[in-house]
């Protein structure tokens, strides 16, 4: 039981009585699943987070531009990993384009990015150029 589920049986006389009576506890779900939570929850935080100023657009399936400072912020607004109350919504769910299944990669988070581990790894410049 975790604390989001203790504070509804506390404000809810009905969902008490449900679980006195029955040990039925409210119910969880997990986060919508759309092809862009997919795509980050492939990845690990420390990849996630190095996508930075990630815009929303009807190219990753939502209608919406909204701007996040890391993909990690990102996929937290999506709903991460965390189990809500049915009886919550993520704000993500009402941006969501329907019907949208393309399946995304690496190549359409970048071009949504400012900055992006492609185009922030260098060169290494060896001193044996000539062109030095």
């Amino acid at each position: 039981m975790n604390s989001k589920i203790l504070s509804r049986l506390a404000k809810t006389p009905r969902d008490m009585m449900v679980f006195q009576a029955s040990s039925r506890l409210p119910k969880v779900k997990a986060p919508q699943k759309t092809p862009l939570w997919e795509l980050l929850n492939s990845m690990n935080p420390r990849e996630r987070s190095r996508y930075i100023s990630v815009q929303l657009s009807p190219e990753l399936g939502y209608n919406s531009f909204q701007k996040f400072n890391t993909g990690e912020h990102l996929f937290r607004w999506l709903g991460g990993n965390q189990q809500i109350g049915e009886w919550e919504s993520n704000p993500s769910e009402g941006r969501v384009i329907r019907g949208f299944s393309k399946r995304l990669s690496k190549v359409d988070l970048e071009t949504a990015s400012v900055n992006h581990p492609a185009k922030l790894a260098k060169p290494i410049i060896s001193n044996s150029d000539p062109g030095l």
